[in-house]
């Protein structure tokens, strides 16, 4: 199982090995081992970049986010390949990338962040932002949304659905919530730590 590291140091990319990522085995799975082994599935890859060196170029001109983009691509086919995040100049980049290469990679702007540490306003601030992303998401140039599902059940799967982008939902661990989820219409897909759980309620097995 591939996870999140809690400190990758100053260089994500170079501390995570790359090409490689850290696994919870004593092993470190290569990327391209990875890609290998879920191209022969029928399965796709959703990666979620979140890392502080959005838009920085490398020695060769490319952005961290383009070297990415080429790696995966190079080991799976575009159109089954989601990229999200939630920073804007990180999703310019990647769309960039995309539309150039005229790649079906699927760019989605990440919506739903923490308000622990802010003022009362400065929350009251963000808070609004989420609900009503609309000039955010415009600027972002993606082309898919992926929301808190709080944020999805209140307003933006509405939203979503009447501009027409499709829209991922995270992190949906909850059965009673998974449940609701899985059989709306407006969602495209759900992202959860609980994925035998998930199948089962989408396949309508008994619990």
């Amino acid at each position: 199982m591939i996870a999140h590291d809690a400190d990758l140091g100053d260089d994500p990319i170079r501390t995570l090995g790359w090409p490689a990522v850290h696994s919870r085995a004593p092993e470190v799975l290569r990327l391209d081992q990875l890609l290998a082994a879920l191209a022969e599935t029928d399965m796709g890859a959703h990666v979620d970049v979140k890392f502080e060196t959005s838009g920085h170029a490398r020695r060769d001109g490319e952005s961290w986010e383009a070297d990415l983009l080429a790696a995966l691509t190079d080991g799976l086919p575009a159109d089954r390949i989601v990229m999200t995040t939630g920073r804007r100049s990180a999703t310019r980049a990647m769309r960039a990338w995309a539309v150039e290469r005229r790649s079906g990679v699927l760019i989605g702007m990440s919506i739903g962040s923490s308000i622990r540490g802010l003022t009362w306003t400065e929350a009251v601030r963000r808070l609004w932002g989420e609900v009503f992303p609309h000039r955010r998401f415009a600027d972002s140039n993606a082309d898919a949304v992926a929301a808190h599902y709080a944020l999805a059940i209140l307003r933006l799967s509405r939203w979503t659905k009447k501009i027409g982008v499709p829209l991922l939902v995270w992190t949906v661990d909850s059965p009673r919530v998974q449940r609701r989820l899985l059989h709306d219409p407006r969602v495209w897909m759900i992202t959860t730590n609980r994925p035998a759980q998930a199948v089962e309620i989408r396949e309508g097995r008994p619990r």
